[in-house]
């Protein structure tokens, strides 16, 4: 039966990315292909961050005549045009277009391999997540099928072309090797863990808080000493990451360049409005009237969840003694540490668009575990429920615009309540050992 229900899955799967590919555009894959792109034809033009409009402008010009050739660059370039007047917006680290400057010098070639790589990243990550919370394997695949079908978080990620699906692999994937103790037990791994966190930083820095929260497991897990030689190790690799880029387009002050642009410079930001799609609370309460912007927002956020996690694990506040053994019960378990992380994330982050959520099937899928209460379980199911595609369709479909965006909006509220019930269990679980 599982296996007849594998196939179906697989099969739908394979129908509705058929179906949907020819109408997505992968709009944030522009920048990248485009950069690299306008650099070939303009040998010696200045970096995109200084000149995002004349690179909107070469893009644009050359997509008007590529109609018939390329429709997909000729739509994307169309779009482009009427979101921002100088029609791009490159807010990428330069190390991300480095990376990424091997693309296909075609769009829809480009597109398509991207594609193909977020729903392998994805269907991988997934699959690992329903393994770890204890499904057998061929439930995990059916489970990672069903996800990717249903969630719109990869959805939204697919439709723009984003890099979330292969973010959560790496996180899933270095969750899963610390949880398997391969830092105390593998000397390249160990030696490579937290160079690689700080690579992975310097590429997308929005994945900030996980990369804290595994830094600190491993500062937990393998002490101080092991810790600092780390931590130079891990100095030298982003050093590195910011020379490669620097090297790639010839211009050694492009981050300044980029971290000028994305608070202001040459009409870029990060800081984009809730009009725009940013669903950011930090950023909802700054356009409401707060007087501390979207980062005076997120720290005040960052501060309510703190101290309802230390209410939580000190028996409502009656045991202070215990939030210390309580916090290092956290940070020796990788996954519960990055899940905590990941859910700060979605609550605080002054930037948040719909395919952040990616990342919330982390913590989504650890109270989905058979040690997890009902009423764990349940958040999590409600939380991943406002998500899934056919729900969001059925509140479109009635016109009910405004309640399909609010639960977008604020899908993670259920997992607070129930991470706080792990914090506690944590707290009544040391308190109850002997000699407490």
């Amino acid at each position: 039966m599982r296996v007849l229900l594998l196939a179906a899955l697989a099969g739908w799967l394979l129908f509705t990315a058929t179906r949907d590919f020819p109408n997505q555009l992968g709009m944030d894959l522009y920048h990248p292909w485009g950069i690299e792109h306008v650099r070939e034809a303009e040998p010696g033009v200045a970096n995109p961050y200084i000149a995002p409009a004349h690179y909107g402008r070469a893009l644009h010009d050359e997509a008007s005549g590529a109609r018939l050739t390329s429709p997909k660059f000729w739509v994307t370039a169309l779009m482009w045009e009427s979101r921002s007047a100088i029609m791009f917006e490159p807010t990428g680290t330069p190390l991300f277009y480095t990376l990424l400057s091997a693309l296909p010098a075609s769009y829809e070639r480009t597109h398509l391999a991207w594609a193909v790589t977020q729903f392998a990243a994805f269907l991988a990550a997934v699959f690992m997540l329903a393994r770890m919370a204890g499904a057998r394997p061929l439930d995990g695949a059916c489970i990672a099928l069903a996800v990717a079908i249903v969630y719109s978080g990869f959805v939204q990620d697919v439709k723009y072309g984003n890099v979330n699906s292969l973010q959560l692999l790496f996180l899933v994937a270095m969750v899963r090797a610390s949880s398997l103790g391969l830092h105390r037990r593998n000397r390249l791994f160990d030696a490579a863990y937290l160079p690689v966190l700080a690579f992975f930083l310097t590429i997308k820095p929005n994945m900030a808080l996980p990369v804290l929260a595994l830094s600190a497991h491993y500062l937990h897990a393998r002490g101080a000493r092991r810790f600092v030689l780390g931590s130079l190790a891990a100095a030298g690799t982003a050093i590195a990451g910011i020379a490669l880029g620097a090297w790639h387009f010839g211009d050694w002050g492009i981050w300044r360049d980029w971290f000028n642009y994305t608070r202001g410079a040459h009409g870029g930001t990060v800081f984009y409005s809730v009009d725009n799609g940013n669903q950011s609370l930090a950023m909802l309460l700054a356009e409401k009237g707060s007087a501390y912007g979207p980062l005076g927002n997120s720290i005040m956020l960052m501060a309510v969840l703190a101290t309802a996690a230390l209410v939580a694990a000190s028996s409502q506040g009656k045991r202070g003694d215990l939030v210390v053994p309580t916090a290092a019960r956290v940070f020796g378990d990788p996954w519960l540490v990055t899940s905590l992380a990941i859910l700060a994330a979605c609550a605080t982050s002054p930037l948040f668009w719909h395919h952040y959520y990616v990342a919330m099937l982390v913590p989504l899928a650890y109270l989905m575990r058979p040690a997890s209460t009902r009423f764990q379980r349940g958040c999590a199911i409600l939380s991943f429920f406002v998500l899934t595609v056919p729900w969001l369709q059925l509140l479109s479909g009635a016109s009910l615009f405004g309640v399909a965006y609010s639960l977008i909006f604020f899908a993670w509220v259920p997992l607070v309540p129930a991470m706080l019930v792990e914090l506690a269990r944590v707290g009544r679980e040391l308190d109850a050992r002997p000699g407490s």
